[in-house]
């Protein structure tokens, strides 16, 4: 247990002040839920220039018990010595007490539990990336002084439920203007914020328990848990450390590298700024991992821990931001499970993941496949596993195009399993996507392995084929219709194309048609991704809207080759308050034909054979 020496000039302030305390108390009691005041903003209450100097303990002491678990974190400025931290440490003295700070003094470890020398204490990166291992935090002080706003978005999700976020100054002057004019904010932004749930002010909002103001001391509670998004790169060293209950083994490990792309592109005029993948396609390390432990699994992709989500949770495992429709996201960082994200009971034995983030056909054929390269491995080290996917109805298990995939693959029907509610795993095996369809683009040059398998089970050589095929969508989709396709499919079967509509076929039609095709058109989207199975491609044509990024079609193109060409066209016009990224990728548009007709016509009369009847 660490003792605190304070020097005499400390003990003799605390003592004078003790009247101060006391009234600090009764204030504090008073102002410990300031957010149940009116919902607009609220605000603060200037501290007095001609009030007793208040000690940081005092006005501590009230609001905030020691905690019963958890760390107690102390970010100091550059060069304090043990004797200045030590009021701020006297009410956590039976806690563990880790200080991080810019050349902290020599003496500061006779008062904390560990210390940290960081490069900067402005900059939370160093601090976030040491939390990240340690146990739950219960207390943050942030001593620092300067700009607190910035530091407590970064760390505050670090804290356990119930925990509490200090900002104080050492100097026991009183909070500055601004910090106070902040701390208003929040009050108004708690009680105003909720109504977004899962967007970045909501989430925040739904974080924040209470804010109480005294003279010289702010603190913000913490509401709920929230969970760190573990990266597939430091996976293998921090979840054993921040979740010890779950051990983590890599059964496989491919290496990163690169590949030159074997397609050549061709964009046909359009005003967008496309954001389009190097010629040189990087591609991440490939790591297939078993995780023995309460594993929790909740469809949609999503598996966690007590204190984390794996990183086999994200469709874009490498892209800034990862995301699951299970989670809310209100950092990078740090998720908070959905209310409805609830185990009900446990799955014995191993499993291996296959679950896509949503059911849709494209996201199989890009997620589920893009997984299977483990499966085999998988299956050697631990004979009795099974695939396993999310399903809504699990009497319809069978008729979804996952199912299908996998029997496909070679799986057989005892080996896979589904649930329809959350569930515990206690073993999982889980590999690294090899597609990766948004910034950094990225696709496996083995992944065509993994196709191959797949068509030998599927292609049909008694399917009627066809040499030109343009693939459309019928009116059962909302996402990015095409409101003038009855055209375009009428330019395109002037010219030889036969017209097909792939949701309307068995998954082994669909893979016998594309296998034989010598020209592939389109609309872009999930319709053309049986790409996959175009062995004799030629010439790939799609028309998109210039808002979709997914570039699921050219990481297909690149591996199979041929030539392709996009037309792009404008889509329809935002609504007033604008579209996020994601909407505007499946915004409905019409292709430009006054634009493109054409440069498209010369090339339909370019490439292939007369279809065949």
């Amino acid at each position: 247990m660490t003792r605190f020496d304070h020097s005499a000039r400390s003990i003799r302030r605390f003592r004078d002040r003790a009247d101060v305390t006391a009234r600090l108390r009764a204030a504090a009691r008073a102002a410990r839920h300031p957010a149940r005041l009116a919902p607009a903003p609220v605000p603060l209450p200037a501290a007095e220039p001609d009030s007793p100097t208040i000690s940081p303990l005092a006005a501590l002491r009230t609001p905030i018990d020691p905690p019963r678990e958890g760390l107690v974190v102390i970010i100091a400025p550059t060069g304090r010595t043990a004797a200045e931290l030590a009021p701020w440490l006297s009410d956590f003295e039976r806690s563990r007490c880790h200080v991080f700070a810019a050349a902290p003094g020599d003496d500061v470890a006779t008062v904390a539990t560990h210390v940290h020398t960081v490069p900067d204490t402005v900059d939370t990166a160093a601090i976030h990336e040491t939390l990240k291992t340690l146990p739950r935090v219960g207390v943050i002080l942030d001593l620092v002084g300067d700009d607190p706003a910035a530091r407590w978005r970064r760390l505050f999700l670090h804290l356990r439920a119930k925990g509490h976020y200090v900002i104080g100054r050492l100097d026991d002057q009183p909070l500055a203007p601004d910090v106070r004019a902040w701390a208003a904010t929040l009050v108004a932004f708690r009680d105003n914020g909720t109504a977004a749930p899962q967007s970045v002010a909501g989430e925040f909002a739904l974080a924040i328990e209470d804010v109480t103001v005294t003279p010289t001391v702010l603190t913000i509670g913490k509401r709920g848990t929230h969970l760190l998004k573990l990266r597939g790169h430091e996976t293998d060293a921090v979840l054993p450390v921040r979740d010890p209950d779950v051990t983590v083994d890599s059964l496989v490990v491919r290496p990163a590298g690169s590949f030159e792309g074997r397609d050549t592109v061709v964009h046909h005029r359009t005003d967008a700024e496309l954001v389009w993948p190097d010629r040189t396609i990087a591609y991440p390390p490939l790591h297939l991992r078993h995780y023995a432990g309460r594993v929790l699994f909740a469809s949609h992709m999503l598996f966690a821990t007590q204190r984390s989500v794996l990183p086999d949770s994200y469709r874009w495992h490498l892209y800034a931001n990862p995301s699951n429709p299970r989670f809310g996201s209100p950092t990078s960082d740090f998720a908070r499970l959905t209310p409805d994200v609830k185990a009900k009971g446990t799955l014995e034995g191993t499993y291996y993941n296959l679950d896509p983030q949503f059911s849709g056909f494209g996201h199989v054929m890009t997620e589920v496949v893009g997984r299977l390269w483990g499966w085999d491995q998988a299956k050697r080290e631990f004979p009795g596993i099974k695939a396993l996917f999310g399903v809504k109805s699990a009497n319809n298990a069978r008729n979804t195009a996952k199912y299908r995939v996998l029997r496909a693959y070679g799986i057989p029907e005892e080996d896979i399993v589904w649930a329809s509610k959350p569930k515990r795993v206690n073993s999982l095996v889980s590999a690294t996507s090899m597609w990766h369809n948004n910034l950094p683009y990225s696709v496996h040059p083995d992944l065509p392995e993994v196709w191959d398998r797949l068509a030998a089970n599927l292609v049909d050589p008694a399917v009627e084929t066809y040499d030109k095929v343009f693939v459309s969508r019928s009116g059962q989709f909302a996402r990015r219709s095409c409101h003038n396709i009855a055209q375009v499919e009428e330019l395109f079967a002037r010219h030889g194309f036969t017209i097909y509509y792939p949701e309307h076929f068995d998954l082994t039609e669909q893979a016998s048609v594309f296998a034989s095709a010598r020209v592939l058109a389109g609309l872009g989207g999930s319709g053309l991704f049986n790409i996959l199975f175009a062995k004799q491609l030629e010439t790939a044509i799609i028309l998109n809207q210039d808002a979709y990024y997914h570039r699921n079609e050219h990481l297909f193109t690149s591996l199979l080759g041929g030539e392709v060409h996009y037309f792009w066209s404008p889509t329809d016009p935002p609504p007033a308050e604008g579209w996020t990224r994601q909407r505007a990728s499946e915004a409905s548009w019409t292709f430009d034909l006054e634009r493109h007709e054409e440069p498209l016509v010369e090339l339909l009369r370019s490439v292939g054979t007369p279809a065949r009847r």
